[in-house]
């Protein structure tokens, strides 16, 4: 009767289900790559991981994810692979990867249903903070809109069905509490963004005499591509030798209408080499072929791009804007340049030119600072901590 019990439902569920709910690769992105770094890690151990994937099955997305009506099929899919992984498992816990803007609510009412339909512990792993960017396009997360009664409602209702909220920094935290209720703020944890730090190789020098500054991330304003675009020619005309890696796909098929030809002239030149979208084993070359990280962001949160960097043991040249002066220090780390001047871009990069044993200096610091606090394995202890800790 027994074994008839047992035939009949099922083998036991050796491994708690855990729902990972997030973007995956592709597209390109941070929080799609730690998805699905998270994918892969250590939890697996613990856990039987089941993917919820709120991408559209599709790489032409990746330059319309603005549009109105991909965002409505986008939020449309992810309720029915929700209700599917729902339907087929009983999961013992979720982590709900939400960014700091509109898309919120997607993952907001994810965890509604999560909690409406099984007793999992809800861990809402938190890419955000209190922009100062528009109030309206990164509702509720803007200080303008936190001093709105409506602003700090949603605020609040954006955490409010998760156990607990993963945020990627102390700062973080203690920017955002002032505008949380106090049973909304107890449920702040601290969990910082990573990267895997053993699958950055060591230097390759291609001895070619040339010298590598890489820039990895989307061609677009915010990331401080079209700053670098700028710079280019005050640092080239003094190096001849160094030349300009940019890894990354514009944000739009437009968005470098107004900058083709000069990109054409650099790449006549020797100066710079588009090598598009790079992952697995191409990124990993890439690196570390690199000779200089360049990070002139406008408004990043917690790059994940800047973690790669110091993964690899590359001088980084970077902006204090978003968590980055949090994580790291000037010179130690980096050489910090202010957000939109293309001299104090300029300068950076030709002093870490000059300077070859400062490069040497700040690398090594680099790799033992991100194998110490930015490892993967950093992580997932604090995961495991927030998802065996009761609802």
């Amino acid at each position: 009767m027994t074994g008839f019990r047992q035939s009949w439902r099922g083998a036991p569920e050796v491994k708690p289900v855990l729902l990972l709910v997030g973007p995956f690769p592709p597209p390109y992105g941070g929080i799609a790559n730690i998805t699905a770094q998270l994918a892969g890690s250590d939890l697996n151990d613990a856990f039987r991981i089941v993917p919820v994937n709120v991408n559209l099955p599709s790489e032409e997305t990746e330059n319309t994810s603005g549009k109105k009506r991909v965002n409505l099929w986008k939020a449309a899919r992810l309720y029915l692979v929700l209700t599917k992984a729902l339907l087929s498992t009983r999961p013992a816990a979720a982590i709900v990867e939400m960014n700091g803007d509109k898309s919120c609510f997607r993952e907001m009412i994810a965890s509604f249903f999560i909690r409406l339909s099984t007793r999992a512990t809800v861990v809402t792993h938190f890419h955000g903070g209190m922009s100062q960017r528009s109030a309206w396009r990164t509702f509720p997360f803007s200080r303008k809109s936190a001093e709105t009664f409506s602003g700090r409602f949603f605020l609040n209702l954006c955490f409010s069905f998760s156990h607990h909220v993963a945020c990627l920094s102390r700062h973080l935290v203690e920017d955002m509490r002032p505008f949380l209720s106090r049973r909304v703020g107890a449920k702040l944890a601290i969990v910082e963004n990573f990267v895997v730090t053993r699958d950055f190789r060591p230097h390759e020098d291609p001895r070619d005499g040339r010298t590598r500054v890489l820039f990895m991330g989307r061609l677009s304003l915010a990331k401080g591509f079209f700053d670098l675009l700028q710079a280019i020619p005050g640092v080239a005309e003094k190096h001849p030798g160094v030349v300009f890696w940019a890894c990354g796909a514009p944000e739009t098929s437009q968005s470098l209408d107004g900058v083709n030809d000069l990109i054409r002239d650099f790449e006549a030149k020797g100066w710079l080499r588009l090598l598009g979208i790079v992952k697995g084993e191409q990124k990993q070359v890439i690196y570390a072929r690199a000779d200089i990280l360049a990070c002139p962001s406008h408004g990043d949160v917690f790059p994940v791009t800047l973690l790669e960097g110091l993964a690899q043991g590359l001088p980084i040249v970077t902006t204090r804007v978003g968590d980055i002066p949090y994580l790291v220090t000037e010179p130690e780390n980096v050489l910090f340049t202010e957000k939109g001047c293309i001299s104090s871009l300029v300068d950076g990069l030709l002093f870490l030119l000059e300077n070859p044993e400062v490069r040497k200096t700040m690398g090594l610091a680099n790799r033992t600072l991100a194998r110490a606090r930015f490892d993967i394995d950093v992580a997932t202890s604090r995961f495991r901590g927030l998802l065996s800790t009761p609802p």
